[in-house]
C-alpha cells in the first residue's frame, strides 16, 4: 500500500501535507476519483500476474516441446 501511494503522489505531484484532491492521470484523462485509482491499480496488477503465468506457461510447454524432439 505505501508503495502504491508513493506512486500515486509521484505521478500526480502531490506532498503528503497536501489540501488539494489528489489526480491521476489515465489514459490522458485527469482522475479525481479514489475508486477509479483502486480499480485501475488492481486492473493492472491482476493483468501483470495474469501475464506473467501465460508466458511461464508458455514457456514450459515451449521446454517439454523441445526435450520431446531431442529424445
Amino acid at each position: 500500500m505505501k508503495t502504491a501511494w508513493s506512486i500515486i503522489k509521484s505521478l500526480t505531484n502531490k506532498r503528503a501535507n497536501s489540501s488539494e484532491e489528489p489526480m491521476l492521470n489515465i489514459e490522458g484523462k485527469l482522475i479525481k476519483n479514489s475508486q477509479i485509482f483502486a480499480e485501475t491499480f488492481n486492473n493492472y496488477f491482476s493483468n501483470i500476474v495474469e501475464e506473467s503465468a501465460t508466458k511461464i506457461i508458455k514457456q514450459d510447454n515451449n521446454d517439454l516441446t523441445k526435450h520431446s524432439y531431442m529424445q
